[in-house]
């Protein structure tokens, strides 16, 4: 995430966040249908994918949204519970990108595994990725917005995590997974 100084900004890093993952997603997901039709599948990039998700997304992006739901639902009233099941997604997807990482380093290391147990994984971790996404781009971010539009708070927040997928220095560990997806966007 860029400098955040304000809600409004932090609500805007976080929308930006979740295109950046949703990118993510669509390279799992083309990873996926290629080994559902048989295909080897590129096991790097999909350890690249997870990995990401779990050092930006799990633990970046999902701590800037707790900073940020926790904050609100003190100020909108009945927003508590809606906060309570965000996080416990949060903790959900924070396990089962723990357990994908356990699977890959399995065929990593040519260990035998339940292929179609493998995909099935896969495949319920984007849907509940998508699916959480979703939720907070439709109901919660724009009900944080109109607080933020209303109350016209500048509160400061300070999060200073940048995004490892876009920064400069994805030369390194994300460079597969980066010209991957700005090969995809160019395509």
């Amino acid at each position: 995430m860029a400098e955040i100084r304000t809600f409004n900004d932090l609500l805007g890093a976080l929308h930006r966040d979740h295109l950046d993952i949703l990118d993510v997603l669509r390279v799992i997901e083309q990873q996926l249908t290629a080994m559902e039709a048989g295909a080897d599948g590129d096991f790097l990039l999909l350890s690249d994918c997870v990995d990401y998700l779990d050092k930006y997304a799990n633990c970046v992006h999902h701590a800037g949204e707790d900073i940020l739901f926790d904050h609100v639902a003190q100020h909108l009233g009945g927003f508590g519970p809606v906060v309570a099941a965000l996080q416990g997604e949060h903790e959900e997807l924070r396990r089962m990108t723990d357990t994908l990482r356990e699977e890959l380093a399995c065929v990593e290391s040519d260990t035998p595994c339940d292929r179609a147990a493998f995909l099935a994984l896969l495949r319920r971790y984007v849907g509940l990725q998508r699916a959480h996404l979703e939720q907070e781009e439709r109901e919660v971010y724009p009900a944080i917005a109109a607080w933020i539009r209303k109350e016209r708070t500048a509160q400061a927040l300070p999060l200073a995590a940048d995004d490892p997928l876009l920064a400069e220095d994805t030369r390194t560990r994300y460079r597969a997974l980066h010209d991957h997806i700005t090969g995809a966007r160019q395509a």
